[in-house]
């Protein structure tokens, strides 16, 4: 008699991105983030009433005060010219931060940061000085977001995902089979949606930001990939690397988890409100190229079909950046489905 055949084992691995909290109602993008900085640093030079500075911004005394009804960038520099003594920004980084935010009306921190770092490689002079400030100031941001996402995920009411049913798409028909949770966010929304799914595995890849002790945060850039990368690492000066994921990857165990994930069998890949960009490619490039990936699904959003297929498009593109075998990308990359939508 032939013995009978057994279902194949395929896991799942759920990328979770910011996408996410920003479609349960959190406001955790970059743009939000530094609105809420700004304004908070404003406040407490008031209540300090003399000098003050935080590293970035620097005020002396207040001349006089506003109370804000509304607040955006253009409030925020007339407020610190015309409301105190001396008020600039002393932070190159913040500035040009700033700028991104006025012309785009959105920033990508961790590749500005990167951006930075090549621009003082370049520029050869005075590496040393720019490098210790550049790196003090990312410092000092990523301590105010997690002040700020501390804030928020505090005060904010999570909505109910609203397109999918965590239970329908990543739940598991076998009981062999596992979901992993790849949780990019610093926040434990997923937690929320995860908790209905058998077999689920969270990974808080990132840090959290209740855990400082055994899962610290890590921000910074995370293309070791990148054509200067080499070049920088063999100058043998630390000042450049201290903020580069791999590096931080070794501080808990989280990484090894992950690789462990990946080496327990064969899997599929779903990418939940992750942009796939490249601060995130040491990562991203490890889960897509391994041999045990059989397929990479792309959740979308938009109001309408149009907009769906442009943003599952652009985040194809985004993927195609972290293989170097475009082949193996366009077997692996399903096509377009409504059915992978979320708002």
């Amino acid at each position: 008699m032939c013995e009978e055949s057994k279902t194949e084992i395929i896991n799942k691995i759920v990328i979770i991105g910011n996408g996410f909290d920003l479609a349960n109602d959190l406001p955790t993008s970059y743009n939000d983030f530094i609105l809420w900085y700004l304004k908070d640093y404003l406040e407490k030079a008031y209540a300090k009433g003399s000098i003050y500075s935080d590293g970035l911004i620097s005020t002396n005394s207040c001349v006089s005060k506003t109370n804000f009804s509304v607040f955006d960038l253009n409030i925020f520099r007339e407020t610190l010219e015309t409301n105190f003594k001396h008020g600039k920004i002393d932070s190159l980084f913040l500035e040009l931060i700033l700028k991104d935010v006025e012309s785009k009306n959105w920033v990508d921190i961790e590749t500005l940061y990167f951006k930075e770092i090549l621009g003082i490689y370049k520029s050869k002079s005075d590496e040393n000085r720019k490098l210790q400030k550049l790196n003090n100031d990312l410092k000092i941001i990523t301590s105010k977001l997690v002040e700020y996402l501390k804030t928020i995920t505090k005060t904010t009411k999570i909505q109910p995902l609203r397109g999918i049913t965590f239970r329908d798409f990543f739940g598991c028909k076998n009981e062999d089979e596992k979901s992993f949770f790849i949780n990019f966010n610093y926040t434990n929304t997923v937690s929320q949606y995860e908790n209905h799914v058998k077999n689920s595995v969270s990974i808080q890849i990132h840090g959290y930001l209740h855990d400082d002790g055994n899962n610290p945060i890590i921000f910074g850039y995370g293309d070791d990939t990148n054509e200067h990368y080499k070049t920088i690492e063999n100058l043998e000066e630390n000042l450049y690397m201290q903020h580069f994921k791999s590096f931080w990857y070794s501080k808990t165990d989280k990484y090894e988890q992950l690789l462990n994930c990946l080496e327990s069998g064969k899997y599929e890949v779903y990418i939940l409100g992750h942009s796939c960009g490249l601060s995130d490619r040491v990562l991203l490039k490890t889960i897509f190229e391994h041999n045990s990936c059989n397929k990479i699904h792309v959740f979308h959003h938009g109001k309408n079909l149009e907009q769906q297929k442009k943003n599952h498009f652009e985040k194809v593109i985004q993927i195609s950046r972290h293989f170097d075998d475009k082949a193996k990308m366009r077997k692996l990359v399903s096509k377009f489905n409504p059915q992978y939508c979320f708002n």
